[in-house]
């Protein structure tokens, strides 16, 4: 081996944290390998046979080993073939030293996954440059799957938040879908309670129609004593079951809760509106009829037909324009 000017010989890599493996069976070459990778600042360890620098390769991991084909107990392609085995070891770049006479074993050695060789005898340039290489694409290789596990990294981080946000969206949704069924079951709850005092008023209507007629019948004509005692007292007890002015108080008390803001928003909207008014409306959005309108406000059906067509004016409607259809767009509308 030819003694070059090591110190000015440019290698392109950092020796300092680069430990290399000798593994040769001939102790003056091993010696002088070891001395010139040294005297560049390299971590040497050395070994001269085959199965020792296996172990050694294994216990210690280093960055890279040089190793001779033909050696006792265990030749160069036998380690290389362990050392491919392992996951630990099979990415050290692994240079064969190996004589001219060797071209067999140093095609089996590369097709094996050796990465170089070097044929004896070899010059120091020769055997930096073939270190540097194999170092220099290690670390190319070692940065390249770093930036492919960063890439990879962020890409998942990125996925996970996608993720995480899609779970938020998706509980939002839930908590969403669960709130807007909790108003619906209310309104639900809400409307069948004030139809159950419309039926109220819907019974007390048929009870007014009937006792119209038993008074009719009790003035026109003459009944037998026991059917004049009947009709007298279903008269009375139609009385009893005739609660008009209760009605009204539990409709607007019902409404009211359905509606909280109907009654604001018309009087917004029309100021110049009173409180009979807003009652008076407050009906006819929930679709009653004339005689259930007269039965809650206590007054005739014809004083129900003024009040509409007052009402009406009042809001600024024309002849053709359908009150009912104005108030329910209100009634719907409202936040």
């Amino acid at each position: 081996m030819s003694k070059e000017n090591l110190k000015n010989m440019d290698t392109g890599v950092n020796p300092s944290m680069i430990r290399i493996l000798i593994i040769e069976d001939e102790l003056i070459l091993k010696e002088e390998i070891a001395t010139i990778l040294k005297f560049e600042g390299f971590d040497v360890l050395q070994t001269d046979n085959g199965k020792d620098g296996l172990e050694i390769a294994q216990n210690q991991l280093p960055d890279l080993i040089l190793c001779d084909i033909m050696m006792p107990e265990m030749s160069g392609t036998d380690v290389l073939k362990n050392l491919m085995a392992s996951e630990e070891t099979k990415h050290i770049p692994f240079i064969f030293i190996t004589a001219l006479s060797e071209r067999t074993d140093i095609r089996t050695g590369m097709e094996l996954g050796a990465d170089d060789y070097l044929v004896k005898p070899f010059s120091v340039s020769e055997l930096l440059g073939s270190i540097k290489t194999r170092i220099e694409k290690a670390e190319t290789q070692k940065k390249n799957i770093l930036a492919s596990v960063s890439l990879t990294k962020k890409d998942m981080s990125k996925r996970m938040s996608q993720l995480k946000a899609q779970i938020v969206e998706q509980n939002n949704n839930m908590d969403l879908l669960r709130l807007e069924k909790q108003v619906q079951n209310k309104n639900q709850n809400e409307q069948q309670s004030l139809a159950g005092s419309l039926i109220n008023i819907e019974t007390s209507n048929r009870l007014e129609n009937l006792e119209k007629i038993v008074n009719r019948e009790l003035q026109n004509k003459q009944p037998l004593i026991n059917q004049e005692q009947v009709f007298v007292n279903l008269h009375n007890e139609m009385r009893k079951q005739s609660p008009i002015a209760k009605q009204w108080s539990v409709f607007q008390l019902k409404f009211s809760q359905l509606y909280p803001q109907f009654q604001e928003n018309l009087i917004c909207t029309f100021p110049n509106l009173k409180q009979p008014d807003l009652a008076f409306a407050s009906a006819i959005a929930m679709n009653l009829s004339t005689l259930q309108i007269a039965s809650l406000l206590n007054i005739t059906a014809a004083s129900v037909r003024k009040n509409k067509y007052r009402l009406k004016k009042k809001i600024g409607l024309q002849k053709d324009d359908k009150m009912e259809v104005f108030l329910h767009s209100l009634k719907s509308n409202q936040v």
